[in-house]
């Protein structure tokens, strides 16, 4: 999926200034620099609440790759890879990161 494609896909739930964006650590190197995250939102369809794990659609638009398990690849070491992540994001999409919630 390109990143543009990736783009419109995230605009259907709704991420806009105000949202609200986890990020979870699935998985951490021994040696502390990789780690693999994945990225959820809260969705509601049809009066019904859900969370949504976007990390397929938020790899491309960050310029990551994906494991086999569809999580996010980063590697480095020496910063919250979650907020530059959800930073990355909201940049990419033109989002306020002061009203981005992490």
């Amino acid at each position: 999926m390109t990143k543009l494609e990736s783009i419109e896909v995230l605009k259907t739930f709704n991420i806009v200034d105000g949202s609200r964006i986890y990020v979870k650590t699935e998985t951490v190197a021994k040696s502390g620099m990789s780690r693999t995250v994945s990225v959820y939102v809260p969705v509601t369809d049809k009066g019904e609440l859900f969370i949504k794990d976007i990390s397929y659609f938020v790899a491309p638009i960050t310029g990551q790759k994906l494991d086999k398990n569809d999580n996010i690849k980063l590697s480095g070491c020496g910063m919250d890879m979650h907020y530059w992540l959800v930073s990355e994001l909201a940049r990419e999409m033109g989002l306020d990161l002061e009203k981005v919630t992490l």
